[in-house]
């Protein structure tokens, strides 16, 4: 039997189902009526790796309430605050040198 690449809508369902409602690899294969391992190498295969904006766009697009509302704040990420811009450089330089 030859391999199948996923179809764009398809790989879509499969990320939906994996990082968004945190579906295992098998339970995403078996409601796509897939086999385990293809799910595993579309997940792992870094040319099908998609942008977070991609699937952001397709969570606006396609999930409505509550489901869209969760999925838009795990999506969105929350950096670690920024330093004053006050702050003496510390790269560099070697502590209590003395000459």
């Amino acid at each position: 039997m030859s391999y199948k690449w996923m179809s764009f809508v398809e790989r879509m369902d499969m990320f939906k189902l994996l990082y968004v409602e945190k579906q295992t690899q098998s339970k995403t294969a078996a409601l796509l009526g897939r086999k385990p391992s293809t799910i595993s190498r579309e997940a792992d295969y870094p040319e099908h790796t998609m942008s977070g904006k991609t699937i952001y766009n397709y969570v606006q697009l396609h999930m409505k309430g509550e489901l869209k509302k969760l999925a838009l704040e795990d999506l969105r990420q929350r950096g670690k605050p920024r330093k004053s811009g006050n702050t003496a450089e510390k790269r560099g330089k070697i502590p209590e040198m003395t000459l």
